[in-house]
């Protein structure tokens, strides 16, 4: 509404006329959803906003807009209606037959899954892991396996030594606590599963189990544990004579296996001899790895695990 008004006369002639500015006035649905208060300061903002530039109000406080928002915003959630409850078929999740992980077939399962007993830094702890297929020693894969091996090595996780066979590989390795065993084989068993399964073009589960640890707590349990995973591959082959040794000194050594790198032989390598991909292992710092095993003579040779 614009009103003139007369100098002389004091008549005053008004008509309306459409202001771009001016918001539309409140309806009776909106004054029936707010406050007293909220209802005079929309009729006061109605009757004096001016209109500035872009179209902001001057001198009128948008705290109470907020609030007309906010009741707006709480009686359309009032006049929504109860929350409805979802109902789900029966026989789905909960406790029933049949539910769960299911078991592994009884070739596959070697390790229970129980807590593991705790680690001292002092005792080397002989791995093994049983992978679900039995490619472990193919070229490509092999070389993948190795490479994963050295890649988790680390200052508080060591692999000293390992042997790859078709369906399992084991492993010496050294930790400094509880916690960096687990973390360290943890990164392991998840670096191998998915490199290999990117070069055998295959998804989902690649180790059948969970990995096995033994602790070796003496010198005569590391020696056995050496000769077992150095002359791992003589268990597995049929090269062997009536007497337990192998037909020769360079077929008794496994070139997947840590062999070249291992000082304790009884007698020199043969010359040729060479283990399959790049050094993947450390040097051992226990005591039991380093000379408390020697107590008991060196490894010869072709000497078969006994078990």
């Amino acid at each position: 509404m614009i009103e003139l008004r007369d100098c002389g006369g004091g008549s005053s002639i008004s008509h309306e006329r459409t202001d771009p500015f001016r918001p539309a006035a409140p309806t009776h649905d909106l004054f029936g959803l707010v406050g007293d208060a909220t209802k005079r300061w929309l009729k006061q903002a109605c009757s004096t906003l001016e209109p500035t530039g872009l179209g902001r109000t001057k001198g009128i406080d948008s705290t109470p807009l907020r609030l007309c928002k906010l009741a707006l915003f709480k009686r359309r959630v009032k006049m929504g209606g109860s929350q409805l409850e979802l109902s789900f078929r029966r026989g789905r999740g909960g406790a029933r037959p049949g539910a769960g992980r299911k078991r592994l077939p009884g070739r596959q399962r070697h390790t229970p899954h129980r807590a593991r007993a705790a680690h001292r830094a002092g005792h080397p702890v002989h791995v093994t892991l049983r992978a679900a297929s039995r490619s472990l020693r193919r070229r490509f894969v092999s070389k993948t396996v190795l490479r994963a091996l050295r890649d988790s090595n680390s200052a508080h996780f060591r692999v000293v030594h390992y042997s790859v066979q078709d369906n399992h590989v084991h492993l010496i390795v050294e930790a400094a606590s509880t916690a960096a065993l687990w973390s360290g084989m943890r990164g392991l068993t998840v670096r191998v599963a998915r490199r290999v399964n990117r070069v055998l073009f295959r998804r989902g589960r690649f180790w059948a189990d969970r990995w096995h640890g033994r602790a070796l707590t003496a010198p005569r349990q590391v020696r056995n544990a050496l000769v077992y995973v150095l002359q791992n591959r003589l268990k597995h082959c049929q090269r062997i004579h009536s007497d337990g040794r192998a037909a020769s000194a360079y077929s008794a050594l496994d070139p997947l296996s840590s062999a070249q790198w291992f000082h304790g032989f009884a007698t020199s390598l043969p010359l040729g001899f060479r283990s399959v991909g790049p050094p993947c292992v450390v040097p051992a710092k226990t005591w039991l790895l380093t000379v408390g095993w020697l107590r008991h003579g060196r490894i010869r040779i072709g000497e078969v695990p006994k078990s």
